[in-house]
């Protein structure tokens, strides 16, 4: 409820929803008037405008809007987004759409200061669907948020009894809150910095230690105890080892060493394996070649030793026959008298 002199003002309403206005006269020692309604009238059927309507301000770099379907909208409708701040003469309309399901964006550039009214419109391609619109004044929609780029840690260095942790800024803000995750072996700390880029993180030795770092718009620079806008995603992780890498050394010897010994030897075994399982199987031409040398040299021997023979038994059919000459010889026995 607003007091104004003037019999006019000039305000931005966000369409898509019912909006009734009450006015009366207020005078000074007179009785207040009665309440007249003004009804703010609606293009388009019910359930057809957009809804889920939500925008994000990356960086303050772009703005993305996504919204959903509205229930009683067909398939085939398509929905146009147009926005509008202050200074602008006409709206001017978003071109860079995707769709994912039922799911609809656009994102458009906008690195201005947000200090004016701000409204975004989205409305379809036909009369019939109702045009739904975000405004961004003091009363009816908060601010659109604002997403940090996540930031990026470029340096950690050893410190008397921890480490420097030291990383990259989104923007040039002076409101702005980090968050340092800090996982060690078996604890998970968080770290708030404000508005420093580095921060000196005690840690306990012989741990391994990963680091993550998101970043938030701080509100009215209130010492980070109350936020505003949306945390960034986090940054990449990096990872500090202060363990006793010797057992970790010894290891790597070991472990190619063990592997070649057990190749061997499975080598070795298989080998024997295979001639087990799979005997080897003569050569044919080798095999007959061999039987067939044993048998001419049997065949050989043979012919030697039989050829002798055959002339030793031989006889002859026609001996010459030599006749010897036969003597007498006659032996008596003389008695005497």
């Amino acid at each position: 409820m607003t007091s104004i002199p003037n019999p006019s003002r000039a305000i931005l309403v966000p369409l898509g929803k019912k909006a009734v206005f009450r006015a009366r006269p207020l005078c000074k020692d007179i009785k207040n008037g009665e309440w007249v309604n003004i009804t703010l009238p609606q293009n388009g059927s019910a359930g057809t405008g957009a809804i889920d309507v939500s925008c994000i301000w990356h960086n303050r770099q772009y703005v993305e809007c996504s919204w959903r379907r509205g229930e009683n909208a067909s398939r085939d409708t398509i929905y146009n987004l147009t926005y509008w701040h202050h200074g602008m003469t006409e709206e001017k309309e978003c071109t860079n759409y995707t769709t994912e399901g039922d799911t609809f964006r656009c994102s458009f550039h906008f690195a201005k200061i947000l200090s004016e009214p701000f409204s975004v419109s989205i409305h379809g391609n036909s009369k019939d669907i109702r045009t739904v619109c975000l405004v961004t004044e003091i009363g009816l929609v908060p601010e659109i948020p604002v997403k940090p780029h996540p930031p990026s840690i470029i340096n950690i260095r050893k410190s008397s009894d921890g480490v420097f942790l030291n990383w990259t800024s989104p923007m040039n803000w002076n409101s702005v809150c980090y968050e340092v995750e800090i996982n060690s072996s078996n604890t998970k700390k968080m770290k708030t910095v404000e508005g420093k880029t580095t921060a000196a993180i005690p840690l306990s030795s012989n741990e391994r230690h990963t680091f993550r770092v998101r970043a938030i718009q701080d509100s009215l620079n209130n010492h980070c105890k109350n936020y505003k806008g949306m945390w960034s995603e986090w940054s990449n992780q990096e990872e500090w080892d202060e363990r006793d890498n010797t057992f970790k050394f010894l290891l790597l010897i070991l472990i190619p060493l063990c592997v070649t010994i057990l190749t061997i030897i499975l080598l070795v075994y298989l080998k024997r394996i295979k001639l087990l399982m799979l005997p080897t199987i003569p050569d044919p031409g080798k095999f007959l070649k061999g039987m067939f040398e044993d048998q001419s040299e049997d065949l050989h021997a043979k012919e030697m030793f039989e050829e002798p023979n055959m002339d030793l038994c031989k006889q002859p059919a026609e001996l010459p026959v030599k006749e010897e000459p036969t003597h007498l010889l006659i032996i008596t026995n003389r008695k005497e008298n």
